[in-house]
């Protein structure tokens, strides 16, 4: 019985082990936030209020305010998993959250 449960305990943890040391993506996008899948960390995707160098503020989809995606959202990162650039349902925004392309433009929602 004992040697069962010592047997059953390292498969589990050479499964987890494996899993998170052999994932693709080590940072992945949620609604509206990123979890770092080495770490299991959350954070909330940057939001933008304000024109870059002013106070003005920014306002939806110029920068992004914190939604969920209704349809698809996706983040990549740099090797060092620092987040490059985030996408939510078709809006493409840098790392700091301004709109850097808009692929909805011409399909009447931008």
């Amino acid at each position: 019985m004992r040697n069962r449960i010592a047997k059953t305990l390292t498969f589990i943890l050479l499964t987890l082990t494996l899993t998170s040391g052999l994932a693709q993506l080590p940072l992945w996008s949620l609604p509206n936030q990123t979890i770092d899948m080495v770490t299991f960390t959350t954070s909330p995707l940057p939001t933008a209020t304000t024109y870059p160098g002013t106070t003005n503020p920014i306002s939806w989809p110029s920068g992004y305010d914190g939604r969920a995606a209704e349809h698809a959202h996706n983040a990549m990162h740099d090797a060092n998993g620092d987040l490059l650039f985030f996408i939510i349902d078709g809006y493409i925004f840098d790392k700091n959250g301004y709109l850097m392309s808009d692929e909805m433009q011409g399909l009447g929602d931008g």
